[in-house]
């Protein structure tokens, strides 16, 4: 079994990222580190595809069996708490199969720009509105899921249709409908068991930390709407 993988943009500190600072990002811009290390020395090497940071990604030519060691420190050592418990250091890859992976579900995303007056441009990486009274983005995300059994679906003409549908309408209408459709079912059920102060004038992370030892009892609702 062998796959060419993709995988840009390692060693990010997640949880860093999750409370809102800077992500620390590896760079292979000057090429494969020295610390990135597999069964065969030749399987990695650079790519232009997929970049998040930088124009060079990490392709590692992966076969069944084989593993990518990073003997370097990773993640955010630095902070208390963050996800979890205690002091955990942590880290997210991006990873990409080059050639869609037979039996497998696929997955397409597409966005749509309609400007209001002024002009729009695009190049290969980027879409450009200048002199725009507003600009309306409206985004499309499918896959190839029929059912359990079925992954043949395709979402590339799902995207396309969505996109064709919503294309028609106006701003407000489309709002309207979402909003429609989400109370349908929001609206179904309360749960209500009392506020206090904190549910206003805290944020929702030192709510959770004082919880075992505090009065808010409007936490347990968020957590309720969180989870439906």
């Amino acid at each position: 079994m062998r796959r060419s993988l993709v995988a840009f943009a390692c060693a990010v500190s997640v949880c860093a990222a999750a409370w809102g600072e800077q992500a620390e990002y590896e760079s292979f811009e000057d090429g494969v580190p020295a610390y990135f290390a597999t069964t065969r020395a030749e399987s990695l090497g650079l790519s232009p595809w997929h970049s998040k940071q930088g124009k060079n990604s990490l392709r590692w030519d992966w076969r069944q069996g084989e593993e990518l060691v990073i003997r370097h420190g990773i993640g955010d050592l630095s902070r208390r708490g963050g996800i979890g418990r205690g002091d955990r250091p942590s880290f997210a890859v991006w990873v990409y199969v080059e050639q869609p992976m037979t039996g497998a579900l696929q997955f397409e995303a597409r966005v749509r720009v309609l400007p209001t007056g002024g002009t729009r441009s695009a190049t290969a990486d980027a879409i450009a509105v200048r002199n725009a009274d507003s600009v309306t983005l409206l985004i499309s995300a499918a896959t190839s899921f029929r059912n359990f059994a079925d992954v043949t679906g395709d979402p590339a003409a799902r995207v396309a249709m969505t996109l064709s549908r919503a294309s028609t309408k106006s701003f407000d209408a489309l709002r309207a409908a979402h909003v429609r459709d989400y109370r349908a079912l929001f609206d179904r059920v309360t749960f209500d068991v009392g506020t206090s102060a904190a549910a206003t004038q805290t944020p929702t992370d030192q709510r959770v930390t004082a919880y075992a030892t505090g009065n808010d009892p409007a936490l347990a609702s968020l957590y309720f709407h969180y989870a439906r």
